[in-house]
């Protein structure tokens, strides 16, 4: 089971090196990132743009090892020279350099020569938080603004089969929102709800698993002082307020003990949200 990025680098590793084209490779931290990963292993560089300015950086910066560099005419977008390497079968991967976002995307999305063969394209991160004992994995946060019902249904089966890529057999899926019940004047909350009333898990057509739905009626909470023993039932919450972000020691919600995330609202005596 993958839980942490050296997890998730051996995997890599186990796959062989990848070429990495570099559009706009004449940027500093571009060239130590790309550096730095061949140096690990996992990829071969292939860099973008002008070999003289280029050469110079990598000189300046103390950087070395083996890499193509691919240089481009006059007035030519670099990005749209990356587009045709992975076309051509010639790259694998591409790491954005020094050029605005709007000319590396827009070679990608072209409708005849670009990337786009889906006709969607998503993005997906994945984050590891001190103290948190796993990996989570992230969308959405770039090309499309706003999403509707549609597009959040296949940025949660883009983000799945990235998932099942790289090894985790059933992910849990949560769509995040700023509060955990349904509230009509909330989009994103509906939108929450129609999203879990898919297959159920367990389904053959649904390769991953939701968390608890979210409700239309308050959660019922132990007040100081109560009596009440019903622990509520543990659950990964599919409409939610990003709970695992919080400081905890304790969690009445899953009745574990859960080591405290550091938080800048941290208080001298952290407790679950989830009541």
């Amino acid at each position: 089971m993958i839980t942490s990025f050296d997890d998730l680098g051996a995997v890599a590793l186990a796959g062989g090196r990848r070429r990495y084209a570099v559009p706009g490779a004449a940027d500093e931290h571009a060239l130590e990132a790309v550096f730095a990963a061949a140096d690990g292993g996992y990829v071969e560089p292939v860099l973008i743009g002008q070999p003289a300015a280029i050469a110079a950086l990598i000189e300046r910066l103390g950087l070395s090892g083996e890499h193509r560099s691919v240089a481009c005419t006059e007035g030519e977008n670099p990005a749209a020279v990356a587009v045709r390497l992975v076309r051509a079968g010639e790259a694998d991967f591409i790491l954005k350099g020094h050029l605005q976002t709007r000319d590396l995307m827009k070679p990608i999305l072209d409708k005849s020569t670009g990337l786009n063969d889906s006709g969607f394209i998503t993005h997906f991160g994945l984050m590891r938080i001190a103290g948190y004992h796993k990996l989570l994995a992230m969308s959405y946060s770039a090309i499309i603004p706003y999403p509707d019902l549609a597009a959040k249904k296949k940025i949660v089966a883009a983000g799945v089969a990235a998932l099942h890529t790289i090894g985790f057999a059933r992910p849990i899926v949560a769509a995040l929102a700023a509060v955990e019940v349904v509230n009509p004047k909330m989009p994103e909350t509906v939108d929450a709800a129609a999203l879990v009333r898919r297959p159920r898990p367990g389904s053959s057509a649904t390769p991953w698993s939701w968390g608890r739905s979210p409700t239309t009626s308050p959660r019922r909470r132990n007040r100081p002082g109560s009596r009440s023993t019903t622990p509520p039932t543990p659950a990964t919450p599919t409409c939610c307020s990003c709970p695992k972000w919080w400081p905890a020691t304790s969690c009445r919600r899953s009745g574990t003990r859960t080591p405290a995330i550091p938080s800048p609202a941290a208080s001298s005596a952290p407790v679950c949200p989830w009541g």
